[in-house]
């Protein structure tokens, strides 16, 4: 069978690795653009890690996968957005927590203002100043806990406005603004739910303020209704799939036919070729066909959800083979030599930004979740 494909290989171009034939000029251009997919490819691993990442993770594990591509049954979106990671990005698939805090929340420095007025302390003062801030943000974690527990509770229209939202058990001793209790009969605590909305969602969440976020607004029971309705699947929306499939296919069957073809064409053996050459796009389509198989209900939505961590890792070493074996075939050994140590050379960096860039950023990122009342 080999030599059968190896005969038909010789007559549809004559020679093997008609790449090594080429201009110097050309296959340092090859060179040049197969190193540029590798950093391409790297900075879609950062771009996953900021959307879909939970905190403190380098890239998306099993939990994060089946949160994204399969959803959270049973939870309801304003839900999911309240609770999820404030690390994802700050929209209706990522999270809406950072409106709590001091990221997106607004109006810190009059809040901080209003806790030190009420606990005699001096803002001038770096650490009563921290002091403050952290207790305005322990304030806000509190109104957005009472909100999860409304929801919780059955999201009851009655509770939502100034009448007030009990809050029973251990929900009565969270920290929450003042401004947002109502002292009701017998001593017990009520918030005021739709204040809370109010200030701090409805500053981009209203008709008539502009932004994306306008159209979607919550000035209303009415409108906060919409985002109750518990779902069997949250995943990614039917018309973001459409639309991510549509563009990643287009865009993946040129560039990766590109890395492909060049590929084809080099020295190494034919039995290689033909198993890495072709390999990107296959399992790009294989990875973009578990991202719908993922909507299934369970158990197999979870299943083809985490399947996507395998055929995303298969589509980048087979693409790394490609650059590498790639870059590395258009040359003899002098030429080999000097691929070598320019792949070095770039490890060496990438393991200098590891160390000085990315390391204290996760630090720093654990940290801050750490700080965050689930």
């Amino acid at each position: 069978m080999l030599k059968l494909l190896k005969w038909i290989d010789y007559l549809t171009h004559g020679r093997e690795g008609v790449a090594t034939s080429w201009p110097l000029p050309a296959r340092i251009v090859v060179v040049c653009f197969l190193f540029s997919v590798g950093i391409g490819f790297i900075s879609a691993l950062v771009n996953l890690h900021f959307q879909e990442a939970g905190p403190g993770k380098v890239l998306p594990d099993g939990e994060d996968v089946v949160r994204a591509y399969h959803g959270e049954p049973g939870k309801t979106q304003l839900e999911r957005l309240l609770s999820a990671p404030e690390a994802l990005p700050f929209n209706g698939s990522g999270s809406m927590r950072a409106a709590f805090t001091e990221k997106k929340g607004g109006g810190l420095k009059s809040a901080m203002k209003a806790v030190a007025a009420e606990r005699s302390m001096d803002l001038a003062i770096p650490a009563e100043a921290e002091h403050a801030k952290a207790e305005v943000l322990r304030r806000r974690d509190g109104e957005r806990l009472a909100l999860i527990a409304w929801i919780r509770s059955g999201a009851p229209e009655s509770t939502f406005d100034e009448k007030g939202f009990e809050l029973k058990g251990d929900l009565a001793k969270l920290p929450i603004t003042k401004d947002y209790l109502v002292h009701g009969e017998g001593g017990t605590v009520k918030v005021h739910l739709q204040a809370i909305v109010t200030d701090r969602c409805c500053r981009c969440h209203a008709k008539g303020v502009g932004g994306s976020g306008a159209k979607y607004p919550l000035e209303t029971y009415e409108d906060v209704k919409d985002y109750l309705i518990p779902d069997v699947n949250q995943g990614k929306s039917l018309d973001h799939l459409a639309l991510t499939t549509h563009v990643h296919l287009l865009a993946f069957s040129v560039l990766y036919g590109l890395t492909g073809m060049l590929f084809a064409l080099t020295a190494w053996p034919l039995w290689m070729r033909l198993l890495i050459a072709p390999a990107p796009i296959l399992f790009a389509v294989l990875d973009i066909s578990f991202w719908w198989l993922a909507r299934l209900d369970e158990p197999y939505g979870p299943m083809f959800a985490k399947a996507i961590m395998v055929s995303g890792g298969l589509v980048g070493l087979s693409l790394g083979a490609q650059i590498v074996l790639g870059a590395l075939g258009l040359f003899r050994l002098p030429g080999k030599i000097v691929i070598v140590l320019i792949m070095i050379v770039g490890a060496a960096i990438g393991l200098g930004i590891k160390v000085k860039v990315v390391d204290p950023y996760m630090a720093k990122q654990i940290a801050a979740s750490k700080h965050l009342v689930d």
